[in-house]
Parts: structure tokens; sequence; C-alpha cells
């Protein structure tokens, strides 16, 4: 079965959670949650006063416009990927360096582009996919993982590191 995760930054301290997502609409007022679904709520009495203390620790707000969904793919460094995530997408070159003495190592060198991960659903395109676009006959984040021609490296995120985007 497909993972599906949700992260977001919590309201309280800025920290990145990770669970399920809800939105609760109270008072006129909405707000977003990441439930931490990794907690087994069978082992807590609901009834209790110290369980239902316990059942409230496990829903954090979080800032609605942070939240970002796992797209079920890693990059090159096994990192799971999310929307909102900023990446860098090319491919890796291996080069022989000297380093004195006579002796060369191997030293991994990218060259490719930067791109935010984006759900396309606005632009009739139920999707994830990168922006600005990478011109491909098809989805250019799963063409460059599954066809191995590219990689793509996490580099950051729309919210903690906006002036990525502007190295475009």
């Amino acid at each position: 079965m497909r993972e599906i995760e949700f992260r977001g930054k919590r309201k309280d301290n800025n920290e990145w959670v990770y669970g399920s997502l809800i939105t609760r609409k109270r008072d006129g007022y909405k707000r977003t949650y990441i439930y931490d679904s990794s907690i087994d709520e069978t082992e807590i009495d609901e009834y209790s006063e110290d369980s239902k203390q316990s059942l409230k620790s496990l829903f954090t707000e979080v800032i609605p416009e942070s939240v970002g969904q796992y797209i079920g793919l890693l990059d090159k460094n096994e990192r799971r990927l999310f929307e909102g995530m900023i990446v860098q997408f090319g491919e890796w070159h291996a080069d022989d360096e000297e380093i004195g003495n006579g002796e060369v190592k191997e030293v991994e060198r990218f060259e490719g582009t930067i791109h935010e991960i984006i759900y396309c659903a606005d632009l009739d395109y139920p999707a994830f996919d990168l922006s600005p676009s990478v011109d491909r006959d098809c989805n250019a984040i799963s063409h460059g993982i599954a066809s191995g021609e590219e990689a793509i490296k996490v580099i950051g995120n729309i919210f903690d590191n906006p002036e990525l985007l502007s190295k475009k």
C-alpha cells in the first residue's frame, strides 16, 4: 500500500512534524493539525484524564501554508521527497582529482537546475512535478528517478530557504 504522509511546521516553535493531515473548522476558524500516527492509540485509555491529555498531544497545530505531502519517492541520498522542497535536478559526474603525491580520488560533481516540488492540480495535471517545469515527455521527477539518467537532490525547502529559488 502507498504511504500517505504529510509534514508541516509547528505553530508554536516552527519545527517540522510528520504524520496525518487534519483540518478542523471551529468557531469560525480553520485550524490545521498534523496527527502523529506513529503512536499506537490502542494503548491509550481514552476515558482517563491522563489519557485525554495524551490523545491531545498527538495533534500538533501547524502553519497551513507549510503543509506538504510526501510524494512517495526518495532523492539520491535516500531522503524522502515532500511537496515544497527545493531540489537540484540534473546529472552527477564522477571526476578524478589529484590530491597530491600522485594520489587521485574520485569527486562527485553535480550539474543541474534548481526547482520546487509542487502538486499540479491547479494546472489540470494531478501529479507532483517540478517548478519551473523540465521539458520531458513525462513527469520529470518520475522520469529522472526511474531512468537513472538524472538525479534529484534535496537542497532546502520554500519555508526555510526561499532564497534558493532565486538562484535558478
